[in-house]
């Protein structure tokens, strides 16, 4: 079996302006999908995974006779690594913008009470092995932004959770596209500001910021169209604080981190910027971090010393601007 390309594109399902989670919004062979960045070449899609349940055997048997046995309920989870070309990816995890007149466009981004839903359709395309799925309600159950000397631009790692997999009917003969307007290249390491209560944070080395909404899955018996469809997850709610965590390496020689490490207080702020221009850029203010663990090491003869800082912050603003209107930011 041979293939040419596979595709990968979403649509918004539900958000602050509304419908329906699980409800497909991608519904004809000319509808449009939009990407979330650069996604990796190896990408794991919210694969349905189940267990399976028997009936108690008869007297002297070792099998179950035949319609004793049944799928249990389904999980859908998957992961993409996605390089960023704009914030919704951030939007995603944190669940709510507002955005400014423009273009350009300031999205302030926050954290929500419900996130926004997606359907994602996969696509498999070749001579004679054109084949389609979509996944529905999906909403990311973490997102982890990562950016270092090393990996030189930020990447997020997106992990998510979907109700259902389903056959759409179609392929879609329109590819997969940033929204309108969004510029292509990375947000680079090189340059970006990073900044400890104000003073620069010198010798970073890396970070990595977690967003978790902490998603349970609701269950209930529930039908569709005259079909029972109670294996599937009826919804996702989160939990009632958004968890952050945030760990740096830094050179050693960051005092005022170092004294914060043992201070009482929780009352540090920490603001990462990646630049494009002037009129584009992420901004992430992670308010009140009280530093929960800082490693301190004396290195082998040769190697860098470096610490590890691990911070859970209260809360998150994020600030994006960008040429993107505020609709693809789910306004």
């Amino acid at each position: 079996m041979s293939y040419t390309e596979f595709k990968d594109g979403y649509a918004i399902e539900s958000s602050a302006a509304g419908g329906t989670y699980g409800t497909s919004t991608i519904t004809g062979a000319g509808d449009s999908t939009y990407l979330f960045g650069v996604i990796s070449q190896k990408a794991v899609h919210p694969s349905p995974r189940t267990t399976v349940l028997y009936r108690a055997t008869g007297v002297g048997a070792a099998e179950v006779p035949a319609a004793a046995h049944w799928k249990s309920f389904f999980d859908l989870q998957g992961m993409y690594a996605v390089g960023l070309q704009n914030g919704i990816p951030i939007w995603a995890a944190l669940g709510t913008s507002s955005t400014g007149a423009g273009p350009p466009y300031t999205h302030t981004i926050s954290a929500a009470t419900s996130l926004p839903s997606f359907t994602i359709q996969h696509e498999r395309t070749g001579t004679a092995t054109a084949w389609s799925t979509q996944f529905t309600g999906c909403k990311v159950a973490a997102l982890t932004l990562t950016c270092s000397e090393e990996q030189k631009y930020l990447i997020g790692r997106m992990d998510w959770v979907a109700q259902k997999a389903v056959d759409p009917g179609f392929q879609l003969t329109n590819d997969p596209a940033l929204p309108a307007t969004a510029t292509t290249g990375p947000y680079k390491f090189a340059g970006m500001t990073r900044t400890f209560n104000g003073a620069s944070i010198d010798g970073l080395v890396s970070l990595e910021l977690t967003i978790s909404p902490d998603l349970t899955p609701i269950r209930a018996h529930k039908w569709d169209t005259g079909t029972w469809t109670g294996q599937w997850v009826y919804d996702l709610v989160e939990s009632p604080r958004r968890k952050y965590k945030l760990t740096m390496q830094v050179a050693q020689g960051n005092d005022d981190i170092w004294d914060s490490s043992a201070a009482q207080t929780v009352t540090d702020d920490i603001v990462f910027k990646w630049t494009k221009s002037a009129n584009d850029y992420i901004q992430i203010t992670c308010t009140d971090c009280p530093i929960i663990y800082s490693e301190l090491q004396t290195p082998e003869v040769g190697d860098i010393a470096l610490d590890t800082i691990e911070c859970e912050p209260r809360s998150l603003a994020v600030e994006v601007k960008d040429a993107i209107a505020g609709g693809a930011y789910g306004e």
